[in-house]
């Protein structure tokens, strides 16, 4: 579900509809982040940061890029 739903937040980014896109996309990470899923958040919060630039909030793309580091560096090894 976590999966379809990034899927779908990055479908609505595209369709430039950035509070749906925005939805989806936090919802993917929370419940990835709730299964212990160490994959999913880190490429989740890039398109999360991808929203932000989009809305020219570029001091939460930032932050947003940080925490998908910091997600990858947790990630499958």
């Amino acid at each position: 579900m976590a999966d379809a739903r990034a899927a779908r937040g990055i479908a609505k980014r595209n369709l430039g509809r950035l509070d749906e896109a925005e939805e989806d996309l936090r919802y993917a990470i929370r419940t990835a982040e709730e299964l212990g899923d160490r994959q999913l958040p880190a490429w989740t919060w890039r398109n999360l940061a991808k929203v932000a630039e989009l809305r020219g909030d570029k001091a939460a793309a930032e932050e947003l890029l940080q925490r998908s580091k910091d997600a990858e560096s947790r990630g499958p090894h």
